[in-house]
C-alpha cells in the first residue's frame, strides 16, 4: 500500500494532507518547499510502519528520512574538518556531480536512492571518466553511504549489488631525458627549481610543496617531507646529498631572511607553489612542442622508482626511498622481461639440482 499525498492551495498557506488507510496527517504550512518536505517524512514513515505492521515482525527498524542535499553538507563539512580542508575540491566534484544525476532522477531522500540508480550513474561517469577514476569515485560515495547507515539515514546501501569496473593494467609511464632537456630549461626559475627538486628525490608534488626550512637538516644530512592522506599525516626523511643538497643551499642563498617557518618553494607572490600551477604549465610546454600528453609533474617520481629498481638495490631499500607504506605499491614498478624471468628460474633449478646432488 502507498501513502497518498493532498496539497490544498489557500489565500497564504498551503494545506498538506497525508492518508493511508485509516491514518491521516494534516498541518498547514507557509512555503511549499516546506510542505513538501514534511509531507514526504509523513508518507515514508506511514509506509514503514504498514510494512512492519504487515510482516508482524516487531524487529524491522524504520530509518529517519533524511534529505540527499542535507546529507552530503553534512558529510562534506566532517570531512573537511578531518582533513583540515585539503579534499575540499575533491569532495566538491564528486558530490556536486552525485547530487545532480540524482536530483534529476527525481529522488530528494536518501532512502529513495535505489541500486538502478547507482548502476546508471556508474554507466554515465564511465562515458566521460577511465574505469579506475570512477572506481575511486564510487569508493567516496561508499564510504558516504556507509555513514549514513550509521547515522540511521539508511537500512542499506543503494550501492550494495553495483560491482567496481574491470580496470586494465597499465604500463608507469616514464620521463626520457631527451624529455626532460626539452620542458625543465623553458620553465620559469621558482618552478624549475620545484621540479629538479621533484626529479632529484622522487618525492610527491605535495611532500615538496609543503617543505619547510626548518624541516632542512644540512649538519645532520637529511629533511623532512610531509604529506597528508585520507586525513593522516605522513612523515619520512630522505638524505640530502649531491644535486639535491646544492638546490637547497642555493634557494637559501638567494632569501638568506628567510624564517624556519618559511616554505622551501615560492611562487613569485612569495606564497608557497601549488602543484597545480606546475602541472598546467608542463601542460602548456608540453603541448607547445608536441610531446607526450602522458607528461606530468607526478610521472617524474614513477621515473625516480622506476630507475632505483632498474638500479638493482633491491625492493625494500627501494620502498623506503620512495615513502611507499606497501611493497605491494613498489612491486607495481617491477616490470621484468620474460625472457629474464626464464632465466632466474633456470639458475635456480640448477641450484636445487647441485643441492640434491650433494646430499
Amino acid at each position: 500500500m502507498v501513502a497518498k499525498v493532498y496539497f490544498y492551495q489557500n489565500n497564504n498557506s498551503i494545506r498538506v494532507r497525508v492518508r493511508m488507510g485509516p491514518e491521516k496527517f494534516e498541518k498547514t504550512f507557509k512555503t511549499k518547499s516546506d510542505a513538501q518536505d514534511w509531507a514526504g517524512i509523513k508518507k515514508f514513515q506511514l509506509e514503514q510502519a504498514y510494512m512492519r505492521k504487515s510482516l508482524g515482525v516487531s524487529g524491522v527498524s524504520s530509518v529517519d528520512p533524511k534529505k540527499i542535499s542535507d546529507a552530503i553538507k553534512h558529510h562534506v563539512e566532517m570531512r573537511k574538518k578531518k582533513t583540515e580542508g585539503e579534499d575540499k575540491g575533491v569532495d566538491k566534484a564528486i558530490f556536486g556531480r552525485f547530487y545532480d544525476f540524482i536530483f534529476d532522477q527525481g529522488r530528494d531522500y536518501l532512502h529513495e536512492i535505489t541500486c538502478e540508480d547507482m548502476e546508471a550513474y556508474q554507466s554515465e561517469l564511465l562515458e566521460s571518466m577511465k574505469a579506475s577514476s570512477v572506481n575511486r569515485h564510487f569508493a567516496s560515495l561508499g564510504g558516504f553511504f556507509n555513514r549514513c547507515i550509521k547515522r540511521g539515514f539508511l537500512k542499506e546501501s543503494p550501492m550494495r549489488s553495483v560491482e567496481p569496473l574491470q580496470v586494465e593494467e597499465v604500463k608507469k609511464v616514464t620521463w626520457t631525458e631527451d624529455e626532460i632537456n626539452m620542458v625543465f630549461p623553458l620553465l620559469p626559475k621558482h618552478l624549475k627549481q620545484y621540479i629538479l627538486f621533484i626529479y632529484s628525490t622522487g618525492c610527491r608534488p605535495k611532500e615538496a610543496t609543503n617543505l619547510k626550512f626548518k624541516e632542512v637538516y644540512f649538519d645532520e644530512g637529511y629533511l623532512k617531507l610531509k604529506s597528508k592522506k585520507g586525513g593522516k599525516l605522513l612523515e619520512r626523511s630522505y638524505p640530502i646529498v649531491g644535486d639535491i643538497e646544492g638546490l637547497l643551499k642555493q634557494i637559501k642563498k638567494e632569501r638568506p631572511f628567510s624564517k624556519g617557518d618559511d616554505f622551501v618553494f615560492l611562487n613569485t607572490k612569495g606564497n608557497k607553489i601549488v602543484p597545480d600551477v606546475l602541472s598546467e604549465k608542463v601542460r602548456e610546454i608540453r603541448r607547445s612542442l608536441g610531446l607526450r600528453e602522458a607528461l606530468t609533474p607526478y610521472k617524474l617520481r614513477h621515473t625516480f622508482i622506476t630507475a632505483l629498481v632498474a638500479s638493482d638495490i633491491g625492493l625494500p631499500k627501494v620502498q623506503a626511498l620512495a615513502g611507499h607504506r606497501r611493497y605491494q605499491t613498489t612491486l607495481g614498478y617491477v616490470d621484468m622481461p620474460e625472457k629474464e624471468l626464464k632465466g632466474i628460474v633456470a639458475s635456480l633449478d640448477e641450484k636445487r639440482r647441485e643441492r640434491r646432488g650433494a646430499i
